[in-house]
């Protein structure tokens, strides 16, 4: 990991950072007397060594769930439960309810509730000297309650959408704070905060092969606890493509996309759109396919990142050839 400056190239800082995580999924699906059940487990390990941390954090979790979906009359209902055993935090139930109940031929109303939760980064208990960060070992869950509602329908022969609102109550949200003079950090489960947006996707019919799409997202937070401007937070984004679909092979896409960040000035955060554009023709040679595939990505070379030091690519191209047989 190498961080050097943007304006002469100065190396502020050199270091050695790995990650090693390992992990699987068993899945068992069955339908019987209307209902459709998938029981499964899940387990995770990993580790990461940093020369800038004073030890090698780890974390190992396991986790058992079970969803169960039926209809009661004219809704389709999906029960859910899940739980999970972490190494750093208390064991964690997560319920969920969802359901799904159609309006005449082309409109779906849909909502759902659940509590689920985010755990602290790995390398959270660690303390790291370089960062003048302080580890704290003590860190649990943020406990998430989710609620979302929307609708999604076509109108056929010209398009298909879905609208999305949703709301998480967060409590023991983690909070960076301050802990001695020298300005040294670190996180703590302090603040009780609410997140709600709207997400809006959108999809025409195809016409002489070609077919346009996009989706936006807004996302406004409030902390219930203290004042906090939140910034480092992207409020919204959005992505317009236009794809085109060939009879012998021929595809292409050009892509736009942007994610506007509520960083402070002083980090100069840059949010210009970024259009990519992707082309491949598939060539059948007896039984092999062959794909020849080209992109152009950020062709207009545009800045978009939350701060200077991080810069996002800037204007680059990659070809190549795919073969399946």
């Amino acid at each position: 990991v190498i961080f050097e400056s943007m304006s002469d190239g100065t190396e502020f800082f050199h270091g050695f950072n790995e990650d090693r995580m390992l992990g699987s999924d068993l899945r068992y699906r069955r339908a019987f007397a209307g209902h459709d059940v998938v029981l499964g487990a899940g387990f995770l390990s990993g580790r990461n060594q940093m020369d800038a941390l004073s030890e090698e954090a780890t974390e190992k979790q396991w986790a058992l769930f079970a969803n169960d979906t039926f209809d009661l009359g004219r809704v389709t209902l999906t029960a859910g439960l899940r739980y999970d055993d972490l190494e750093r935090t208390d064991p964690v139930w997560s319920p969920s309810l969802g359901a799904v109940c159609p309006v005449g031929d082309h409109l779906l109303l849909r909502g759902y509730v659940g509590r689920g939760f985010t755990a602290p980064v790995i390398t959270a208990g660690v303390t790291s000297p370089a960062f003048g960060f302080v580890g704290n070992p003590d860190l649990e869950v943020e406990h998430v309650t989710s609620y979302q509602a929307g609708v999604e329908g076509d109108v056929p022969g010209f398009f298909w959408y879905k609208v999305t609102v949703f709301r998480h109550d967060v409590k023991d949200a983690l909070t960076t704070i301050t802990v001695d003079d020298a300005g040294n950090w670190t996180y703590v489960n302090q603040d009780d905060v609410r997140r709600k947006g709207l997400e809006v996707d959108a999809r025409t019919a195809v016409f002489h092969g070609f077919a346009l799409e996009g989706g936006a997202s807004w996302l406004d937070v409030d902390n219930l606890t203290r004042e906090d401007d939140f910034s480092w937070n992207a409020d919204y984004k959005y992505r317009v493509a236009l794809s085109y679909v060939g009879a012998k092979g021929l595809r292409a896409l050009v892509n736009v996309h942007n994610t506007h960040w509520t960083t402070p000035e002083r980090f100069h955060p840059e949010a210009d759109p970024v259009v990519d554009l992707h082309v491949s023709q598939e060539f059948a040679l007896g039984e092999v396919l062959l794909e020849v595939f080209g992109s152009a990505n950020n062709i207009f070379d545009g800045d978009q990142f939350f701060n200077e030091k991080f810069p996002n690519p800037g204007r680059w191209l990659e070809a190549g050839l795919r073969c399946r047989f």
